[in-house]
């Protein structure tokens, strides 16, 4: 259903002289990555409605997609699968892992503090689907770094402001997540090699969807 709304939009796109024929696999993958992507923001926001937790997941999601979208990170093989993860991952974190962040605070800054350093460290991957040139992935490591700064000092500066703990913790975890998906994505070379200044894949998966 989603490839084909994608792939009607594209076509009126072309009907109407607003792209070319050549632009149409790259239309058709762009708008199938947006409908995907909302629909799971919507369908988080329906779950934080749920959980009166519309605060804080704002926060949350936020910070996550600010940085997520500089650095990359893990692929899951599918839309299916991302959803899914991405509901359950939201879900675990609002039952179980948000009441233990919050009553364990400095194991959780400890934690907020190592995935800075990650971030920072890493930068980016440049995962094939995404397949940044050199100049481009460069830019994405400097714009990711600058976003996590940003939102680390935000963080640092709530937490001295004696803010809702909640907000707090749901940025925190949001850095933590970026973290630890970058890690993964390294650790499964979810990434490309450089030749003649273009991202080859090390990694044969194809048609892998942004977690």
């Amino acid at each position: 259903m989603i490839k084909y709304l994608s792939e009607k939009f594209t076509e009126s796109l072309i009907k109407h002289h607003y792209i070319h024929d050549l632009q149409k696999a790259d239309y058709i993958y762009a708008t199938t990555l947006f409908i995907e992507k909302w629909i799971s923001i919507l369908a988080i926001m329906l779950l934080s409605i749920c959980f009166d937790m519309v605060i804080s997941t704002i926060f949350f999601l936020f910070f996550l997609i600010a940085v997520k979208k500089r650095c990359c990170g893990f692929h899951a093989n599918s839309f299916k699968a991302c959803f899914f993860l991405t509901l359950i991952i939201y879900i675990v974190f609002i039952l179980f892992l948000m009441p233990i962040m919050i009553k364990e605070l400095n194991i959780t800054y400890i934690l907020f503090g190592i995935s800075i350093v990650i971030l920072e460290l890493i930068g980016a991957v440049n995962h094939p689907n995404i397949n940044w040139n050199h100049e481009e992935y460069n830019e994405s490591k400097k714009a990711s770094r600058i976003c996590v700064a940003i939102e680390g000092f935000s963080i640092v500066f709530l937490i001295f402001l004696d803010a809702n703990n909640e907000i707090i913790v749901s940025m925190i975890f949001a850095i933590i997540l970026n973290a630890f998906f970058l890690l993964i994505a390294k650790i499964n070379k979810q990434e490309g090699s450089y030749e003649k200044g273009t991202c080859k894949s090390k990694n044969t998966a194809n048609d892998e969807k942004d977690y």
